[in-house]
Parts: C-alpha cells; structure tokens; sequence
C-alpha cells in the first residue's frame, strides 16, 4: 500500500493514525469498490485499502477531523459488519523500491511478506 504523495519523508510523526477493520460479509470486488467509496467520503481520511482476501479495511485517518469509530460506521452503513482488530497506531512510511516483479502473484507475495511483520 503506497502511501499518499503528501506523506512525509522525514521529520516528526504525521498527524493521523493507523488501524485495521475486519469487515465480514465481503463477496466481491463491488463489495470493496462501496466500503472504498464510503471510507472515501469521510473527510478525514487519509488513505484506505480494502483487502476482499484478507477480510479487512487499513485506514489511516486525521482523528482530529474523523473519529476511528467514524470509518467502521462508514463500513457498517454498506450492509457489511466491521469490527476494529488492531489498536491505533500513530502512521509511519518507509518507502523501498522492489525489482523483479512481473504479475500480480509477485505483489501478494510481498505484501503478504511484509504485512506478517510486527507493526506493519
């Protein structure tokens, strides 16, 4: 997941924080395309991915603007039981360049590498 180009490059920690939604119900990719666009419309929100493998939504949000509790009645109001699994984290990036990739199975395996990790 690639942060957004505002994303800082060095300095003190951003402003917002990190967490994970399970989501139970997903189908389908128009299942992800609704939580997206919901998660989307809340003006706090920095950045999401919604993972239809994984069963869950990574939200990053400016709890100053958006409540956490905020993004799982987002996903909630699509039909779809949410749940906050991982604690609240301030948000941190670190960037890397990865070579070598040809298909979508060589991003699942380095995502699924780098998401076993602690505090990833």
């Amino acid at each position: 997941m690639k942060p957004p180009s505002s994303a800082p490059t060095g300095g003190p920690a951003p402003p917002w924080v990190s967490f994970t939604i399970d989501v139970e119900g997903m189908t389908c990719n128009s299942c992800v395309k609704s939580i997206t666009q919901s998660l989307s419309s809340l003006a706090g929100v920095r950045w999401s991915h919604v993972s239809l493998d994984r069963n869950c939504a990574y939200v990053a949000v400016d709890p100053s603007v958006t409540p956490v509790r905020a993004a799982v009645d987002a996903v909630e109001s699509c039909g779809f039981g949410a749940s906050l699994v991982r604690g609240v984290s301030t948000l941190m990036y670190a960037e890397m360049s990865v070579g070598g990739m040809t298909c979508h199975s060589c991003t699942s395996s380095v995502t699924d590498a780098l998401t076993s990790l602690p505090d990833v």
